[in-house]
């Protein structure tokens, strides 16, 4: 097999047609390191020896798989999240940066008490449920999924990672498959927020392979995953009890206004590392 640098060129050309040229030159070397499981600066400098262990034929495969589109994440079924791998794969939301954001504002909101409860809506893949239940063991943390599959998944996160969750299959639009929860402390969510409108703009490795269910908000009710969290957390968080949202960039005004007639105080929008308005916060009033 040849080098990193012989392969550079052919593997990141073709790439272009779907990602700038930093984008696929790290889609190279993360793909590199995972199907080799070795650092990239160890696999520099290998000699030709190291290297003709290895199946081209394999990594070509790969390869392919990219050029569809396919997500560099699901084709090494792994993401990396708060300094940890997370298994991923069809039908399980791709973690992104504003959600390590999002887990920022939420352990920082819990570390206000040294043990508490917290729940999660929508885990996907389990990242912010499992982060949490890492990083502040002394509280309890309860994660809702409505995909079986990805539940499934977010389990297997937790077990391998090594820690605690209390796992419950429902959705937060259907009551009826909802336990009958009361004293959490916290509520944290990434939604589906993304509206139809908004597909055009997206790029193929989002929406051909990522699933909608996990994407995607009905665009003549783009709030009603937050409206039915809010009506829920009337009931399942303590007075002062809190929220943190992930939102979309056009929500935030909606949502000031919503907050206090579904029952909520001192909500405020909060931008991300990039100056966007990707958060809201905000308290149940009574």
């Amino acid at each position: 097999m040849r080098t990193p640098a012989q392969l550079k060129e052919q593997f990141v050309a073709p790439l272009l047609a779907l990602y700038d040229r930093q984008e696929a030159e790290t889609i190279l070397r993360w793909l590199l390191e995972d199907w080799l499981n070795t650092p990239w600066k160890v696999l520099m400098a290998w000699n030709a020896a190291d290297w003709a262990a290895h199946s081209e034929e394999e990594f070509w495969a790969l390869h392919a798989r990219l050029l569809k589109a396919e997500p560099l994440q699901y084709v090494t079924g792994k993401a990396h999240f708060a300094g940890r791998t997370f298994g991923v794969g069809p039908g399980v939301l791709i973690p992104r940066p504003e959600t390590e954001e999002l887990l920022g504002h939420a352990l920082h909101a819990m570390g206000n008490s040294p043990s508490g409860r917290v729940l999660e809506v929508g885990t996907g893949s389990g990242c912010l449920a499992v982060s949490m239940a890492l990083e502040m063991p002394t509280w309890r943390v309860t994660a809702l999924e409505v995909s079986e599959d990805a539940l499934e998944r977010a389990k297997d996160n937790a077990l391998r990672l090594g820690t605690q969750v209390d796992w419950v299959l429902g959705s937060v639009l259907n009551e009826a498959t909802l336990p009958l929860w009361q004293g959490f402390d916290g509520l944290v969510s990434n939604p589906p927020y993304v509206v139809s409108e908004e597909a055009s703009a997206m790029r193929p490795n989002v929406l051909q392979y990522e699933p909608h269910l996990a994407l995607f908000a009905p665009s003549h009710d783009p709030l009603i995953f937050y409206r039915a969290m809010a009506k829920g957390g009337l009931t399942w968080l303590k007075p002062g009890g809190w929220v943190w949202w992930e939102i979309n960039e056009q929500a935030g005004a909606d949502l000031l206004h919503e907050l206090p007639i579904w029952g909520y105080k001192n909500a405020k929008v909060v931008n991300d590392a990039f100056g966007r308005p990707r958060f809201v916060w905000a308290e149940r009033a009574a």
